[in-house]
């Protein structure tokens, strides 16, 4: 298992779609910086600082995109290329090869949204100051932690089944729209005072989690449905992919 996870690190490090996605990525995050700049000048908004920037690096569309885009990639690779049938001959099983790959694009995953992070709190720092952190600053990066994995998992869930790097991207796109349209629609089904299911979605606890100051009920519900999202597909992705015809 150890050798299969160093051999999976060496492919991370080797594969060009990984440096291209965090350049994409940083990229994106320039634009979002200077439109970002242009609206403060025209509201007279408050200024971006260093802390700031970091807690709302990872709550766009486009890099939660690029990363599902950067996992599918890696996964797939050899179920594309049809070299995974040699990685079984060497006696690894499905489950080591699911895990293996698992936490080696799960390390990738954390390589480019530390990047990530890091570009936004020196450019935020430079346009501001470097700020001062709330008493929910520290709680709510560890409930974006949880859900990066959690977006991880997800994609990951994808890209293990398919095995194929357009219908798992195809899927990665469209997958989290339809959830979206089935809990707004149970949401039209069953009304609660102070509940909607669109409300414990990926996209919805991300952008919670990303505010300067959020609530610790809020914070708590983000862990523990992200939790339960990691379970679940993990889950499936693991029980599918032993399934699978090589």
């Amino acid at each position: 298992m150890r050798k299969l996870i160093h051999f999976e690190l060496r492919k991370l490090l080797k594969q060009k779609s990984f440096y291209i996605c965090t350049t994409i990525s940083l990229f994106f995050l320039s634009i979002n910086f200077a439109l970002g700049q242009k609206l403060i000048a025209l509201t007279d908004g408050t200024a971006v600082t260093g802390l700031s920037s970091i807690q709302g690096t990872i709550s766009s569309l486009s890099f939660t995109l690029i990363l599902s885009i950067f996992i599918v990639l890696f996964v797939t690779d050899d179920y594309s290329g049809g070299t995974i049938k040699n990685v079984f001959s060497k006696g690894y099983t499905r489950t080591q090869v699911f895990f293996a790959k698992y936490i080696v694009s799960l390390i990738g995953s954390f390589l480019l949204t530390t990047a990530c992070m890091l570009f936004s709190f020196v450019v935020g720092s430079s346009l501001g100051s470097i700020g001062s952190a709330s008493t929910s600053f520290l709680p709510s990066m560890l409930c974006q932690i949880l859900l990066l994995i959690t977006y991880h998992t997800m994609y990951f869930c994808f890209a293990i089944v398919l095995g194929k790097s357009g219908s798992a991207i195809a899927s990665c796109i469209i997958a989290p729209t339809i959830f979206t349209l089935l809990y707004s629609l149970l949401d039209s089904w069953m009304s609660f005072s102070n509940f909607t299911f669109k409300s414990i979605w990926l996209d919805n606890l991300l952008a919670v989690v990303s505010e300067s100051a959020v609530d610790p009920s809020q914070l708590s519900r983000s862990a523990l449905f992200s939790v339960s999202y990691i379970i679940i597909f993990g889950t499936i992705g693991l029980y599918l992919s032993q399934k699978k015809e090589y």
